[in-house]
């Protein structure tokens, strides 16, 4: 593969735009291999929590994953037809799935401090602690997403995120964040891809 020209790119820092005088040069392909390191962390870091989750809240349970739920985006698309999009189609069809899930995280860890889960991931991390990670991971991710998107003159669409309805019943809430959990995991395989 050749190497990416450098662009030239005006960046947002904390939501407010830089001077137009002030510069900043990004490699393309330093982009693109933070991204993919930051994807594989984060896929590794949610099938983590998914496999924790339905450990604490669906132990002996048989789940299966629904493609058509609420507002959960969908990952119905063929790695093949994946592959087959363009650079700045794909990097669009992420930065809108991705920005669901941090609302279904902040629901879970609402609801790790309402039942008062002390349950841990990983033997050093606590559960609560690996959302937050997630979180964050997932948060850097699109940040590193729409830096990309701009390299490619592909204008981020800011996603309108409802907050996950909930019928008042244990096991449906806890199905319907299984679902998130999963559908998190199937878009990050893709940024991974």
């Amino acid at each position: 593969m050749a190497l990416l020209p450098l662009c030239v790119v005006i960046r947002d820092l904390h939501g407010a735009p830089m001077k137009a005088a002030k510069h900043e040069r990004v490699n393309l392909w330093d982009e693109f291999s933070n991204s993919l390191k930051l994807s594989k962390k984060l896929l590794n870091q949610s099938r983590n929590l998914k496999n924790i989750y339905v450990k604490t809240w669906l132990e002996g349970a048989q789940v299966t994953f629904s493609r058509s739920m609420g507002n959960l985006p969908l990952a119905s698309i063929s790695i093949k037809d994946w592959l087959r999009l363009k650079e700045g189609e794909r990097l669009r069809l992420l930065h809108e799935g991705l920005q669901v899930f941090p609302v279904y995280l902040n629901k879970m860890e609402e609801w790790r401090e309402k039942e008062g889960s002390g349950q841990s991931g990983d033997a050093h991390i606590p559960f609560a602690e690996l959302i937050s990670i997630v979180r964050l991971d997932l948060r850097d991710l699109l940040h590193h997403i729409k830096i990309q998107m701009s390299l490619f003159k592909v204008t981020p669409s800011e996603v309108t995120v409802r907050e996950p309805y909930f019928d008042g019943s244990d096991w449906h809430s806890r199905i319907q964040m299984f679902q998130a959990l999963r559908s998190m995991e199937q878009f990050l395989f893709r940024a991974d891809t």
